[in-house]
């Protein structure tokens, strides 16, 4: 791919909405692919 050709790839954008039902379902409706928070792991001492 030449990088004329780039900007067709998947982008990503990450932020907060402020009515998450709301986007949700706008993003069904345009089947967007959608991921949820990452949340990081602690794991604690044993």
């Amino acid at each position: 791919m030449n990088p004329e050709q780039s900007f067709l790839r998947r982008g990503q954008m990450d932020f907060i909405p402020a009515d998450a039902r709301a986007f949700k379902s706008v993003a069904t409706a345009n089947q967007w692919k959608v991921a949820g928070p990452k949340v990081s792991v602690r794991r604690t001492a044993s």
